[in-house]
């Protein structure tokens, strides 16, 4: 009987316990524009990825860190993030689920984007929070081959905005890209909330060719793609913006519609990837596809059921015990 006991009250533990097994751990956001290692690979299929950098992320930590996209983060950051961050993890904020976007790789995908220009910098808030974003482009004769260093990267961010708006569930900064920057480079992100101690970190590899020009932030594999803010957030206060190489509204160049910051000579498979709205962690069942909400449900479900069964037996075996002991209590009828 006690052992009855015990596998009921492990049940409904286990059943109280789904939420933290199949919701998306601190879930918050990352680039779009340019797109960043994470939401890149998680576009290209965690479970059969095509790019050969995804391959390899996925063989170094497995697929769960690319369906958790947007929850490299740091509870405790408070402002200290190159304390306790070290050199050769930035990409992945020192979180193992996250080690294989620190892969040393010269095939990590690229946005091109054009040195000097207006641009409209993108991050996807899946939960938005108050906060500051500081955005890092690294030195001239970054080698993407080498673990990133904290020494790669300007001493001093090229965009720095509080609170940006938000814009179809995505933070919208407007800025003028560095100038002296060309070629293969990194643009780091460090999002510190105001209102917790709590930081995002975005690795978002570009190619930065010189000339003059602009765009409303498109280009690259990752365009804008443009999901839905999490229900019960509201859209952040007034931007409050700091650029050491100057902010400026984006051009109006001519984009397709529908296609948020995808100029019109974009490829078909990048208009493809911005299309794609990003959804939480995926598994699946019996073959079919069940996103963290539906897999915490059918878990739910299937564990509660296991739980009523097992008491169901329970009681059934007390009352069967009852009956046999009333009936050996009750006097004998005489013939």
């Amino acid at each position: 009987m006690r052992t009855v006991i015990r596998l009921l009250v492990v049940t409904l533990a286990a059943t109280a316990a789904i939420p933290l097994l199949a919701m998306p751990a601190n879930a918050h956001g990352s680039m779009s524009y340019p797109i960043s290692r994470g939401y890149e690979c998680y576009l290209d299929n965690p479970e059969y990825p095509s790019l050969p950098a995804c391959k390899a992320v996925v063989a170094a930590e497995g697929a769960q860190g690319s369906y958790d996209w947007m929850a490299e983060n740091i509870l405790a950051a408070n402002g200290q993030s190159r304390e306790i961050i070290p050199d050769g993890k930035l990409c992945s904020a020192n979180k193992d689920e996250f080690k294989g976007l620190d892969l040393a790789r010269s095939d990590w995908p690229t946005t091109s984007m054009v040195a000097g220009s207006k641009v409209t910098i993108k991050f996807i808030g899946t939960a938005p929070h108050l906060g500051t974003f500081s955005l890092y482009m690294t030195k001239n004769g970054y080698d993407p081959t080498k673990p990133l260093a904290w020494s790669d990267l300007q001493s001093t961010p090229f965009l720095q905005v509080a609170n940006p708006p938000l814009v179809g569930g995505v933070y919208q900064m407007p800025v003028t890209l560095p100038a002296g920057s060309v070629g293969r480079n990194l643009i780091y992100t460090v999002w510190q909330r105001s209102d917790s101690a709590e930081a995002f970190y975005s690795c978002s590899d570009v190619m930065l060719t010189g000339g003059s020009g602009g765009g409303n932030g498109g280009g690259g594999t990752g365009g804008g793609a443009t999901p839905s803010a999490k229900p019960g957030h509201s859209t952040a206060p007034s931007p409050v913006v700091s650029s050491t190489s100057g902010t400026g509204t984006p051009s109006s160049g001519a984009s397709d519609p529908g296609m948020t910051g995808m100029p019109s000579s974009a490829s078909s498979s990048e208009k493809a990837k911005a299309s794609a709205s990003p959804s939480p962690a995926t598994v699946s069942l019996a073959g079919l596809p069940l996103t963290g909400n539906d897999a915490f449900g059918v878990s739910a479900v299937a564990l509660t059921m296991l739980a009523v069964g097992v008491l169901f037996v329970y009681m059934s075996r007390r009352r069967s015990v009852s009956t046999r002991v009333m009936s050996r209590r009750s006097p004998r009828h005489q013939a």
